[in-house]
């Protein structure tokens, strides 16, 4: 496997802490979304993304990310999510969320989970 040095990722590589402030953005961040990925870090970006502010996603907040992912992935972003986590694995996901102002919104995701 050939190492990428930072700057040189393809996708988008995010920190974001359990307030939902964004601690760290690749550059990929800029070059696909459009902003300066040192002016987004100590930002909330999850408004951006969802049209929620990042409170009302978290764990006991008004709305479930789950629920903002449109019903015909909705089965299927859980399946997979939890059969890579079972697995140890990290995942890739491709999807649709409907925003806050009902615009769909398509996401590419991967992730990892990290228990500790």
């Amino acid at each position: 496997m050939v190492a990428l040095g930072r700057g040189q990722l393809p996708e988008i590589v995010k920190v974001v802490d359990t307030n939902g402030t964004l601690r760290y953005a690749s550059p990929a961040f800029g070059r696909i979304l459009g902003y300066d990925p040192w002016e987004a870090v100590g930002t909330m970006y999850a408004l951006e993304l969802t049209g929620y502010p990042p409170e009302d996603l978290l764990v006991g907040g008004k709305v479930k990310l789950g629920g903002l992912i449109v019903e015909e992935d909705r089965g299927r972003v859980w399946d997979e999510v939890q059969e890579t986590l079972d697995g140890g694995r990290g995942f890739e996901l491709r999807y649709a969320i409907r925003r806050r102002d009902g615009r769909i919104r398509h996401v590419h995701e991967h992730g990892r989970g990290v228990c500790g």
